[in-house]
């Protein structure tokens, strides 16, 4: 199968398959953190890849309470970015 693509006046033939890598080829989102209980401070960051681009993120948040806060916290901000970008989930 092959899907038209009109530049101009020419008219090229473009297999699907190509478009369809191009189109589908998923973004991978990683996300980390780790918590001090003592000072209840957590380290948090995410990586969002697709082929050769990356984006990340690292910070520091105070007044976490549990780990369970630091994952939500860390799956937020990567969320953020994605809907920043024009990511589609």
């Amino acid at each position: 199968m092959v899907q038209r693509s009109e530049q101009g006046s020419t008219a090229h033939l473009l297999p699907s398959s190509t478009l369809l890598s191009q189109q589908l080829t998923p973004h991978i989102v990683q996300t980390d953190g780790a918590w001090n209980r003592g000072s209840q401070t957590a380290g948090i960051g995410y990586l969002i890849s697709r082929n050769n681009e990356q984006w990340s993120q690292a910070s520091v948040t105070s007044f976490v309470a549990s780990p369970l806060i630091m994952e939500g916290l860390a799956l937020r901000s990567a969320h953020i970015k994605c809907k920043d970008l024009g990511l589609q989930m």
